[in-house]
């Protein structure tokens, strides 16, 4: 084969790889974009709530459960989320900060201001 054909072919070659990493890129976008509003939340729910006294991520919001609403005559099932507070923490009567519940936290008292008196 002679020099200017394989330089044609080396040039195709670099087109087609550079389409498909234009196309994978792309792919890649779009499935970020479709993270559930859910998970968005939830993303943003643990970097606003940390313990502490340790510094753990909550795990989730609070659950109200699943519970029936919706208009006369239309009963749907729904869970109902309060993003305000963590589900697994509890908030310290003095300080106002969020502590671990099981952990960190007793009536009502973080460990970190019971520590100070």
């Amino acid at each position: 084969m002679s020099d200017w054909r394989k330089k044609v072919d080396d040039y195709r070659t670099r087109k087609e790889e550079e389409a498909r990493r234009r196309a994978d890129k792309q792919s890649e976008r779009e499935a970020n974009k479709s993270l559930s509003s859910y998970d968005r939340q939830l993303f943003f729910h643990k970097l606003k709530f940390k313990c502490c006294v340790c510094g753990k991520s909550s795990a989730g919001p609070y659950d109200h459960g699943p519970g029936y609403s919706g208009r006369e005559g239309t009963d749907y099932h729904s869970h109902s989320y309060d993003w305000s507070r963590p589900g697994d923490m509890e908030q310290c009567e003095r300080c106002h900060r969020w502590a671990c519940s099981e952990t960190h936290i007793y009536r009502g008292i973080c460990k970190s201001c019971a520590s100070r008196r």
